[in-house]
């Protein structure tokens, strides 16, 4: 799982590895911004993800193999995809 700021490689700021047997699941808490969160297609993982996007003009691109839940706070401007 890698975290990134304004989506640029060259920002990331926590990059980092779960075990399975070790994790149920992870939660990724934002606050008032435009996020952007993505997980690539070819991701397969048990363990679930919960995005709570907060306010703002929210991104979601999961097209993927992990189980997720989004909780954001204005689903008017949640894109899904």
């Amino acid at each position: 799982m890698r975290f990134m700021v304004n989506g640029l490689v060259g920002n990331i700021i926590n990059e980092r590895s779960f075990i399975t047997g070790e994790t149920y699941g992870i939660t990724i808490n934002t606050f008032s911004g435009n996020d952007r969160f993505e997980v690539s297609e070819n991701t397969v993982s048990k363990i679930r993800l919960i995005l709570n996007g907060g306010e703002g003009n929210n991104y979601y691109q999961l097209a993927s193999g992990v189980k997720t839940k989004v909780k954001d706070a204005s689903y008017k401007t949640t894109n899904l995809r």
